[in-house]
């Protein structure tokens, strides 16, 4: 038996022959031998690796192609991604016949700044033919931006006032970058205007001449110098100006002789500006310490009283003044302050042991007075003048107390008279006082016979109790 082999190590591809003789004595035979070699199977990548760049905290990269071939046409592969990273995705088949082309993109999502790198495998189960591509990401530090301690802030102010300013913290992340500050409104104040990061500036607002309103503007941070990434910061501001509503004092009067002088058991009349929200009045006892959310107090050497209210405006609180003051009050100054909704203010006034006043009205000064049923002493339609001789009650405030006193002037009570007595006088003579009392809370009521030798015309009439005699008005007598 004949074996015949062949040994293609040193042989290029092709086709060879050759032959084998057989010789003996008898016969020679020879045998025909072809031998084909073949070149081993080769896989191929186009392009040989692959690189990538991305910055950190971006997005998806735009694709990449690679192109998988085979010395071999239609040789099937397959791809070995069992062990690839997650940020690496491939969007081809797991196997396929050449030519493959691949799409190939990668994400930076949650990687830190740095170089990845990684390899995909292709392999043929014909010879065993495999082949990696090289992989490489570069992952960069996103560039240096302008970062600020608050994108929003909000100034409120009432009219012809002004507002603290408020602190701005303007940094950047990454590395030092120099900034400026530009504003869009003519009220808002910035400083400093510039800086290197990190730095303050500290904002403010400027109502000069600004109404009433809520007004908005911008504070603008932006980079300085050359930069492939420029960077701004935009820091909303809000401004309200509201009306300065706050409670004014302007006097405070006697509420019979406006005149600017406060004693115990009188009326007083508290003028000025936005003391009240609107008008209430307190028509009935008791009288409150507080009406439509407005109080009033008396403050003195030697304490503070709350002051009963049956009025209150804008313009003007009708308060009654306790009889209880202390000496210590007296022939001094003190002060009513008043607290309203809208803040709370005070003036000095002079305070007496006595500030008795009559009551009056119109420009001529007319006394309020009534003649015995009850009708009003006057010269206009529905009055009637004063005659010679007449009995007649005046009507007052502010004389004191009474005997025996009267405990809760906030109630009602018996008439009680005067405990110190009084002399009226009527053009310039004394007359005969019937009865001299309080009849209510800071009230009193003089009924008073008129001499019979008066004059036509307007009279003057005044009280003096105590030494103090109270401003003169005038009754008409006809």
């Amino acid at each position: 038996m004949l074996s015949i082999g062949i040994n293609p190590v040193t042989l290029a591809a092709g086709s060879y022959t050759g032959t084998v003789d057989v010789v003996n004595s008898v016969s020679d035979i020879q045998y025909l031998v072809y031998l084909t070699v073949t070149a081993p199977l080769r896989l191929m990548a186009s392009p040989a690796s692959l690189s990538f760049s991305a910055v950190q905290g971006g997005g998806q990269s735009p694709a990449q192609f690679l192109q998988i071939t085979a010395s071999v046409p239609n040789t099937w592969i397959y791809k070995n991604g069992n062990s690839l990273p997650n940020w690496l995705l491939i969007n081809g088949p797991s196997t396929s016949a050449t030519p493959l082309v691949i799409p190939i993109s990668v994400t930076p999502l949650g990687l830190a700044p740095g170089t990845y790198s990684t390899n995909i495998g292709f392999y043929a189960t014909a010879d065993n033919a495999t082949i990696s591509v090289p992989i490489t990401f570069v992952v960069a530090p996103p560039p240096p931006v302008l970062q600020t301690t608050t994108n929003q802030l909000q100034f409120q102010i009432m009219i012809g006032n002004t507002a603290p300013t408020q602190s701005l913290q303007v940094s950047s992340s990454g590395t030092v970058l120099t900034a400026s500050i530009s504003l869009s409104a003519p009220w808002l104040t910035a400083s400093p205007l510039n800086g290197t990061t990190p730095f303050t500036v500290n904002v403010g607002v400027n109502p000069a001449g600004v109404a009433v309103g809520t007004y908005r503007g911008q504070v603008v941070a932006t980079t300085t110098g050359v930069f492939t990434n420029p960077s701004t910061q935009t820091i909303d501001v809000t401004l309200t100006v509201t009306p300065d509503d706050r409670p004014v004092i302007t006097s405070v009067v006697n509420a019979a002789s406006f005149k600017p002088i406060i004693g115990p058991g009188s009326w007083i009349s508290v003028m000025g500006s936005n003391l009240s929200k609107s008008v209430m009045q307190q028509p009935t006892l008791p009288l409150p310490v507080s009406l439509n959310g407005v109080s009033a107090e008396l403050r003195g050497v030697g304490g503070v009283y709350n002051l009963l209210l049956n009025y209150v405006s804008p313009t003007q609180i009708n308060a009654f003044v306790p009889h209880e003051l202390p000496v210590s009050f007296f022939n001094t100054s003190c002060s009513v302050a008043v607290t309203a909704p809208t803040g709370a203010t005070s003036i000095t006034s002079n305070c007496q042991g006595l500030a008795p006043a009559l009551f009056s009205y119109s420009a001529q000064q007319y006394a309020s007075a009534t003649h015995l049923d009850g009708a009003i002493i006057g010269v206009i339609a529905g009055t009637s003048p004063a005659q010679t001789g007449e009995i007649i009650t005046l009507w007052g405030t502010g004389f004191g107390q009474t005997t025996p006193p009267v405990t809760n002037v906030n109630g009602v009570f018996a008439p009680q008279a005067l405990a110190n007595p009084v002399v009226v006088y009527v053009g310039g003579q004394s007359v005969q006082v019937l009865w001299a009392g309080m009849v209510g809370t800071g009230l009193y009521q003089f009924n008073i016979q008129l001499p019979d030798n008066l004059s036509n015309g307007d009279v003057p009439i005044s009280i003096k109790i105590s030494g103090t005699e109270t401003e003169r008005v005038v009754l008409p007598v006809r």
